[in-house]
């Protein structure tokens, strides 16, 4: 599935991938893992901070947020 795809199936619906809590956005970023990336989904995570620092690094390109980062379709903030 491409970002595109993705974005018309679920523009203006909740996703609460894991069941608990309700609809959250590491709920949408694990969700988007599974459909457009088909990555192994990154360990549980208290917040989204947590990403940061638990993320598959042999997956996942990590830039870091400055003026000159420019993000792409398909980038996840």
């Amino acid at each position: 599935m491409t970002t595109q795809e993705f974005f018309n199936k679920w523009n203006g619906k909740l996703i609460d991938f894991d069941g608990a809590f309700g609809a959250q956005c590491v709920d949408l970023y694990r969700q988007y893992v599974r459909e457009v990336l088909g990555f192994p989904q990154t360990p549980p995570v208290v917040g989204a901070d947590d990403i940061w620092d638990s993320y598959l690094k042999d997956k996942y390109d990590r830039i870091k947020n400055d003026p000159n980062a420019i993000q792409q379709l398909g980038d996840i903030i």
